[in-house]
């Protein structure tokens, strides 16, 4: 794993000490390969879940922003992020 600057800055920032960067790296990698193996993918779903809430539980409590709205995730995929969310507000009609 890399220790650059910015993520020991966060992990600080966030009250984590920087030896805990190791583990936090080999559960979110080991977590994630779980959920690519079809047999294992359930209990890597799970677990990858976990510790995005936690990422997420963290980033609040600290005073981060959060945005759920469809623009949050839709910009993420590469769309406008209100793709639908109109017509589905307002039965389908535009």
């Amino acid at each position: 794993m890399l220790k650059m600057p910015f993520v020991i800055e966060g992990l600080v920032k966030y009250g984590y000490t920087e030896s805990s960067l190791m583990g936090m790296g080999w559960a979110a990698f080991s977590s994630a390969v779980l959920f690519l193996i079809p047999r294992t993918a359930m209990v890597g779903a799970i677990l990858l879940t976990g510790y995005l809430g936690g990422a997420t539980a963290t980033h609040v409590a600290g005073g981060g922003a959060v945005a759920f709205r469809g623009g949050f995730w839709g910009v993420g995929l590469g769309g406008s992020g209100d793709a639908g969310y109109s017509s589905a507000v307002s039965g389908g009609v535009e």
